[in-house]
């Protein structure tokens, strides 16, 4: 059963008009946006927060993200053992997280295990699309 999420009262931005939409309701279901109305707008049993007016956005994707480049000296990164590099991007990929990022690429440097702990709820993260994967299944920038 899928989680239902009500955000009544938004401010949603209309690309089309280039302004803010006052008095919007959206629903989410299953981490989806699933519904955009007006305030008359059926919720049917979501659980229902009033932003009273704030900005709502969906969330961001970053199509270039280095998740495991937790060092800028590449030198000293590269005699950290992977485990210990996959340990501190689990701080990395909540950091995107709660900077509003919802899908993320990384171009270079996160494997499969990354990804898969993110999908299975064992590190925070932003759904994560690895570069080249699972064609080359080494990552990089060639998709």
């Amino acid at each position: 059963m899928s989680r239902r999420i009500a955000f009544r009262n938004a401010a949603l931005f209309d690309s089309r008009k280039g302004v803010m939409r006052r008095g919007a309701t959206v629903i989410v279901e299953g981490g989806r946006i699933a519904l955009v109305g007006g305030k008359a707008l059926a919720v049917g049993g979501a659980k229902v927060y009033d932003l009273k007016g704030k900005a709502l956005l969906p969330g961001l994707i970053d199509c270039h993200v280095h998740v495991t480049a937790v060092d800028h000296d590449v030198l000293r990164l590269s005699l950290q053992p992977p485990s210990l590099i996959a340990a501190q991007a689990k701080d990395v990929l909540r950091g995107m997280l709660l900077r509003g990022f919802t899908t993320v690429r990384d171009a270079c440097g996160a494997d499969f295990g990354l990804q898969e702990a993110v999908e299975r709820g064992i590190f925070e993260g932003p759904r994560l699309f690895i570069a080249g994967w699972p064609l080359t299944q080494t990552g990089g920038h060639g998709d």
